[in-house]
């Protein structure tokens, strides 16, 4: 039996969940509600974080979708953040964790869990969530300290989003081939400050689309036939122009680079370990970047994309088997003919030779 004291009823973690499923909004680590009233912060933050969570009476969560009334779920969750930032502030010594209101609300529609929607509040957290930015309020807006509402979702809210709305049109076989794509993608998207791994998760989104049972068994030259073949038809279905405008306007630069590094052409790497049949390989590669620039002249997205994806093949490679890191402060060298890159592969190094072909 727990014997009544007045001393208040803390967790013995220190570790506070704040939000989640719009009802009690200060929780335990183990799903238990607290009282503002025992929470050693200032009054000032228990008034704010109190009518924070009496707006969760507004919220029609027994009716369905379309029959509820309006809520500014966004600008709920925004101040929901802004209100967990304050209490780490004034509790440095506790864990604050942040339940983000609207990705909980639109989970399943975002293929997302529950540890999805949550997150450590610490003193270097964002202001505000990821898919929101500063916008005008309304003038009605009660919320708290004004907080900002939501501007876009990100392309990977719109790509699930999308994607949920097309699944009833797709063959089983694209449609969970999509579904994998676009999870890597989001995954790629979550990545901060490590450009291998957003490589690596990218590449595989791209495969899931367009890899069937047959490459595994396939040869290299089928493998580039059934890839060059994906590539094509994503020209094809380009309408709108929206990838060619990013070659021929955005890209060229690192187009180019990539294409005249001779440690992403795989006849090298061939060359350097022995293989016959490649010692040529010099020859090959200053024709294969001329084949490019002819294709980016005539603006051949086609052919351009299939070069530019047999020196990424190189540098997948590269990663996947340890052959490349990243270096922190690039330095120029040489054979970079002018041209700076923050990845280097390892053979780019006089004392390093052991970097994997392709």
């Amino acid at each position: 039996m727990n014997q009544i004291t007045d001393e208040p009823d803390l967790p013995d973690d220190k570790c506070l969940v704040l939000g989640g499923d719009l009802t009690e909004a200060v929780w335990t680590s183990d799903g238990q509600p607290i009282f503002l009233e025992d929470l050693p912060i200032t009054d000032q933050l228990r008034t704010k974080l109190d009518e924070w969570i009496r707006l969760t009476n507004d919220f029609e969560y027994y009716l369905p979708k379309k029959e509820r009334a309006p809520f500014d779920l966004k600008g709920f969750t925004a101040t929901g953040l802004t209100l967990a930032k304050e209490l780490k502030a004034e509790l440095p010594d506790w864990t604050i964790l942040y339940c983000d209101e609207w990705l909980w609300q639109n989970q399943d529609n975002l293929f997302l869990s529950d540890d999805d929607c949550r997150y450590e509040v610490t003193e270097n957290t964002p202001a505000t969530p990821p898919y929101q930015g500063p916008s005008r309020h309304e003038s009605n807006t009660h919320f708290i300290n004004n907080p900002v509402r939501q501007a876009e979702p990100s392309q990977t809210d719109r790509l699930r989003l999308d994607y949920q709305n097309l699944r009833g049109t797709l063959p089983s076989t694209m449609a969970l081939r999509t579904y994998r794509a676009i999870s890597w993608i989001g995954r790629a998207d979550s990545i901060q400050n490590d450009t291998d791994g957003k490589v690596i998760s990218l590449w595989i989104a791209m495969s899931a689309l367009y890899t069937d049972d047959r490459e595994g068994s396939a040869s290299h030259e089928d493998q580039k036939t059934i890839r060059d073949s994906f590539l094509q038809k994503l020209i094809e279905h380009d309408t709108d122009n929206t990838l060619q405008k990013l070659l021929w306007d955005g890209l060229l630069p690192a187009i180019r680079s990539l294409s005249e590094d001779h440690y992403l052409f795989a006849p090298y790497w061939h060359h350097k370990h022995g293989h016959d049949g490649y010692e040529d390989w010099d020859k090959h590669f200053h024709l294969s970047v001329s084949h490019h620039e002819a294709a980016i002249r005539a603006k051949n997205a086609t052919n351009v994309l299939s070069i530019l994806f047999d020196r990424l093949h190189v540098l997948r490679s590269q990663l996947l088997y340890g052959g490349g890191y990243m270096a922190e402060q690039p330095q120029p060298t040489a054979h970079r003919t002018g041209r700076h890159s923050t990845w280097y592969p390892s053979a780019n190094l006089h004392h390093h030779h052991d970097t994997h072909s392709p």
